[in-house]
């Protein structure tokens, strides 16, 4: 089968959606397919390269000023590039990762062109809305406005998919009129797991893991005045693995609060790298109340660690409180504190709950994520091609 990918984001960026795509195109190639990935290029000009064996199709695109590693395709400018991508690669199915620019003409090309489309919803709001200089009024109505977009865009899709039931359920609070299949992101449980070896660590303290973005939607500074009050009891350490427009004030922080010394900033780590990470500590966190699944989240639990989490958005489908990991009311501190500090100092509550969490990740495996993706896209081939006959 051949299958074209796209969406606004992709290598070499770093975020859920953009190693999302990349492992679900990699599986899908190393299944035998056809795979191609529209995306914004890494220049302004248009160009096409190969990613781990991946045909790349890129997109004329520009920085985004406030985050520079970030690019992005202005729509309309990419349109005429995207309907010759389509034209000349011929897909069998399109699946679509995002509704802004590139995602927004992909699917138009799609419904031109009479192609079988799948459209899966990573995007909240909340991810842009937190940078504006605005008061809360202006804000939710820029957030209804935005959902609203969203709806429109994927409104044309044949089939849209997202991450949890929680995101599933969100499309439908907003207005999107169609039913919309929950089909998990996927972890690989294989690389993944339990450390069979001894761990090296660089301490021996009790220590406590955040891997993801360093932006406000994020709540990392949550978990740095929270550290601060759980060291009054436990001498603890946090390893903060990520990048972001918010590490410097973070580092202030953490300086500001006496924890300098016990919080680690390690920056951008290599996905292949992040299965020793995991490894070396006690207990993941999750402090943000803006996910829809969380790819770290099911990397920890496949690793075998207990998840503090945030009871908000689709956290609590992954986390269950008490069971593998405990949940805290999201943006309270003195309850986040508590929590961390009730698992640091009980490692065989920690041990158990990993087990359970690596349980409950082996019902999120990646192989039974492609399969549902791979069913989708021969289903929706095989009623375009009936239609095809009929017509």
């Amino acid at each position: 089968m051949r299958i074209l990918l796209g969406g606004d984001t992709y290598y070499p960026h770093v975020n859920g959606n953009s190693y999302f795509t990349q492992r679900l195109a990699a599986s899908l190639l190393a299944r035998g397919h056809e795979v191609h990935v529209l995306a914004p290029s890494r220049r302004m000009r248009p160009e096409h390269f190969q990613h781990n064996g991946v045909r790349v199709h890129g997109c004329g695109s520009l920085p985004l000023v406030s985050h520079r590693p970030i690019r992005f395709s202005p729509y309309p400018c990419c349109v005429g590039h995207i309907t010759e991508v389509v034209r000349s690669t011929q897909p069998d199915v399109i699946h679509c990762q995002s509704h802004l620019f590139v995602g927004r003409a992909l699917l138009e090309a799609a419904k031109r062109a009479g192609i079988p489309s799948v459209a899966t919803n990573h995007f909240m709001p909340i991810n842009l809305t937190v940078h504006l200089p605005v008061g809360d009024g202006l804000r939710s109505a820029i957030e209804k406005l935005a959902w609203r977009d969203l709806v429109s865009v994927y409104g044309s899709a044949d089939v849209v998919t997202a991450p949890s039931n929680v995101a599933a359920e969100m499309l439908g609070r907003v207005g999107l009129g169609k039913k919309v299949l929950s089909i998990s992101c996927g972890v690989d449980v294989e690389r993944f797991r339990p450390m069979t070896v001894k761990r090296r660590r660089a301490t021996v303290k009790p220590g406590c893991l955040y891997v993801g973005r360093l932006e406000k939607e994020k709540n990392v500074h949550h978990l740095i005045h929270a550290l601060s009050i759980v060291r009054r009891r436990v001498d603890a350490e946090l390893v903060i693995v990520g990048s972001g427009s918010q590490r410097y004030s973070l580092e202030r922080l953490a300086d500001s609060l006496g924890v300098k010394d016990c919080v680690v900033f390690k920056g951008f780590v290599p996905d292949s790298e992040m299965p020793n990470i995991y490894s070396c500590t006690d207990v993941f966190c999750n402090p943000s109340g803006a996910e829809l699944l969380s790819l770290a989240t099911l990397e920890a639990m496949a690793s075998g660690k207990p998840v503090v989490a945030a009871d908000s958005a689709a956290l609590p489908e992954v986390v269950r409180n008490g069971v593998n990991g405990l949940l805290f009311t999201l943006g309270d501190i003195g309850n986040l504190s508590e929590v961390l500090t009730c698992l640091l100092m009980n490692p065989s509550k920690c041990s158990e709950m990993g087990r359970q969490g690596r349980n409950i990740a082996m019902l999120h495996d990646n192989e039974m994520c492609i399969d549902a993706y791979e069913e989708l896209y021969e289903t929706l081939t095989a009623v375009s091609e009936l239609r095809d006959k009929v017509v």
